[in-house]
């Protein structure tokens, strides 16, 4: 019987980069381009670490808050 291995999703996609630099290819079933490149398969996210792989931070984390600008509230401006 096999052995059954649980894979779980992250909520994002994790950056994972090639010792490599400008790598193009597949390694671990996951494309690679200019030595990039992205999962959200836990399994193959610790394949990579304890390979030696530089693996990112999940990109939902990643991405900074975008301020938005608003008018100035009052009702100044046009009359």
């Amino acid at each position: 019987m096999a052995k059954k291995i649980k894979v779980e999703k992250t909520t994002g996609m994790v950056q994972i980069q090639t010792k490599v630099p400008g790598y193009n290819g597949v390694s671990a079933g996951i494309q690679f381009r200019d030595g990039v490149g992205e999962t959200n398969d836990s399994w193959r996210i610790q394949w990579f670490k304890d390979h030696g792989y530089s693996v990112g931070a999940d990109s939902t984390d990643a991405v900074d808050p975008v301020e938005e600008d608003k008018a100035p509230e009052g009702g100044e401006g046009d009359e």
